[in-house]
């Protein structure tokens, strides 16, 4: 997982705004992330257990590393995301 560049969630209304649309509405998106992304990892730490037990491999070990990163990230606030609802005026 790479991301080239991350922007705030006021920088891309901002960015909306510059190029003539009319937000109605942003729902910061963060927590509900969060509770996603945990049960998710807890999920995919099962599966590498059960894998390791019946002796096959338990996936890329890069991409988990990243995901737990990832999920870290979003819970600490440091990374989130928002659903934006807007309009651009005829």
């Amino acid at each position: 997982m790479a991301a080239a560049t991350l922007m705030s969630i006021d920088r891309h209304a901002e960015l909306l705004r510059s190029v003539g649309f009319e937000i109605e509405a942003i729902d910061n998106e963060t927590d509900a992330w969060g509770v996603v992304l945990a049960e998710r990892l807890r999920m995919y730490q099962k599966l590498r257990g059960e894998a390791k037990q019946a002796g096959a491999p338990a996936g890329h070990d890069e991409f988990y590393e990243s995901y737990v990163l990832f999920v870290s990230l979003v819970q600490q606030k440091i990374m989130g995301g928002a659903r934006f609802a807007a309009v651009k005026p005829a």
